[in-house]
């Protein structure tokens, strides 16, 4: 009798172990799943992450690319502009400079038609 409740005892206690293994075994599976579930939605995240850099890279990429478009626009009216102001200003020193040299000729041959009088008048005399 002693026996079968020693037995008795050992089969129950194999059971729970039984019992205890067969859970764990279930638990570990579940874990296995869960462990699979959350790597394909960091895998997925990651890929949508990565995507979205690469579209805000692109996106600023275009961006300072229109910007520096818009600048070296700006930059060559600027140039232009100063371009057509000193243009116009040597023009204008040239037309100067052209009137000037128009009244100092002249001046020039009113001074040689003086003198040439003046010493005809002083060979005459």
């Amino acid at each position: 009798m002693i026996a079968w409740g020693i037995i008795n005892e050992l089969a129950a206690e194999v059971e729970k172990l039984e019992a205890v293994t067969v859970g764990d075994c279930e638990e570990l599976i579940a874990l296995r799943g869960h462990l699979e579930r959350t790597k394909i939605e960091h895998l997925q995240l990651l890929e949508r992450t990565t995507q979205s850099l690469k579209d805000e890279t692109a996106s600023a990429q275009q961006s300072a690319a229109e910007e520096l478009v818009q600048v070296t626009n700006r930059y060559e009216n600027q140039i232009r502009s100063i371009e057509t102001k000193y243009t116009e200003k040597i023009t204008q020193f040239e037309q100067e400079l052209i009137h000037r040299s128009a009244e100092l000729t002249s001046e020039t041959r009113k001074f040689n038609d003086l003198n040439t009088e003046h010493l005809l008048s002083v060979q005459k005399s």
